[in-house]
């Protein structure tokens, strides 16, 4: 506590006020790019009549700190004359109608996803057939495809074990029918003892009851992952032999899956789309992933026919190789890099924190350089400032790496 009032004292010596007066604060709130465009016009209005430079903290989230981080990083920097008085504020303060060259700039990228439109959105769209591309192709379709030629053999291990023993031959059926008995006798066993517990003017024992809630659940996922399982060989005879040969059906329903969970994401919902759009979403990830498993088992057919024990077929090799490539890949890739998180990112960096000279050129667009200061700049360096005012910035952090998936939230504070 006693750096950071020495910290607020120097900020408040360089504004012209006394050192016992209580500490002051602006908050901006969050709502995306419309919070960002009304604090924007609040910061105006304050730096306008030369009151910004009163408040000792600056407190933002979410659309709020679109802005806040702007005006924290524009006034952070020594190369340029910004400040947050009426001559110096970096958007400027006077009538809209000639704005600022950085106001100007703002508004032509309001729509910071697609500052250009049309061809603006093809990045994005790069961006997130990449991340499917990794997630479908290169990982999970080559998992689930070891996977079922490892579930494939242990079928027919014990398939070649039962004829030999002459109980013929065994059917994917089986396996949850087998499990679904389990819960039928289990709920059997139950329902008799409550009855005779009743004919006895008894409760059955709370120990009882809750037993039976606890092991049901371990018993219906199963059943339900045995159930979908078996039914993948059943769906792959409906189909055609080319199309069960390649796979097309499992690609098929992967695809509209994964397009059906885009639909639901990024299309906007309105009073009546909002109930399709409920189930939309699951509906399309149900797919996508019954897809791949779908066409994980058509590639292990392709593989390893059904007459052959696959456990002594040295072809096996292959698929364990391409198991231990996956897995160094899922360990090695950041989702963070390669999905839409960095492209977020990066195109609120170009809108809120460009650089000087693209925005004097007054394009709207390009691949040109928008923001290369600051991408390699970190939160402590603007604590060093001409402009030392605190900024807590307050955000939903989600970290998707390879040790943690988790909502964070954190507290930032700029200052020393």
């Amino acid at each position: 506590m006693g750096a950071e009032k020495k910290y607020t004292n120097a900020w408040r010596q360089r504004t012209g006020r006394s050192e016992g007066a209580a500490l002051t604060g602006l908050a901006l709130s969050g709502g995306g790019i419309r919070s960002a465009v009304f604090c924007l016009g609040v910061l105006q209005a304050l730096a306008k009549h030369d009151l910004l430079k009163r408040f000792d903290y600056l407190s933002t989230v979410s659309g709020g700190g679109y802005i806040g981080s702007s005006l924290t990083w524009f006034t952070s920097r020594t190369k340029t004359p910004y400040g947050v008085g009426p001559g110096s504020f970096p958007y400027g303060v006077d009538d809209p109608k000639n704005p600022s060259p950085l106001l100007g700039y703002l508004r032509r990228h309001g729509s910071y996803l697609a500052p250009g439109g049309g061809m603006q959105a093809l990045p994005g769209i790069a961006v997130v057939l990449r991340g499917l591309v990794l997630n479908l192709l290169l990982l999970w379709l080559p998992i689930a495809t070891v996977l079922f030629i490892g579930l494939r053999g242990v079928y027919g291990w014990l398939s070649h074990v039962a004829a030999s023993h002459g109980h013929g031959q065994l059917e994917p059926w089986m396996f949850p029918a087998a499990v679904a008995l389990i819960f039928i006798v289990l709920a059997l066993l139950y329902s008799l003892y409550a009855g005779v517990q009743a004919l006895r003017k008894d409760d059955t024992p709370y120990g009882i009851r809750q037993g039976f809630e606890s092991i049901a659940p371990c018993i219906l996922w199963p059943l339900v992952g045995l159930g979908v399982l078996a039914s993948l060989p059943y769906i792959h005879g409906l189909v055609g032999q080319e199309v069960r040969k390649e796979g097309v059906a499992g690609a098929v329903m992967t695809i509209g899956g994964a397009a059906m969970g885009l639909w639901a994401r990024f299309v906007p919902k309105g009073d009546a789309a909002g109930k399709a759009m409920a189930w939309l979403g699951p509906i399309g990830a149900s797919l996508l992933l019954y897809g791949i498993g779908l066409m994980g088992y058509a590639l292990s057919v392709h593989w390893f026919p059904h007459d052959r024990l696959i456990f002594t077929d040295p072809r096996l090799v292959w698929p364990i190789i391409v198991l231990l490539a996956c897995l160094i890949l899922g360990y090695v890739a950041d989702l963070n890099e390669i999905t839409l998180h960095r492209f977020y990112r990066d195109r609120l960096m170009e809108a809120f924190m460009p650089d000087d000279d693209f925005v004097n050129s007054g394009r709207t667009a390009g691949w040109g350089r928008k923001a290369s200061d600051a991408d390699p700049s970190r939160l402590h360096e603007m604590c060093d400032a001409a402009d030392p005012k605190g900024h807590i910035t307050s955000s939903t952090l989600i970290l998707c790496s390879r040790t943690s998936t988790s909502d964070d939230f954190r507290s930032l504070r700029c200052s020393r």
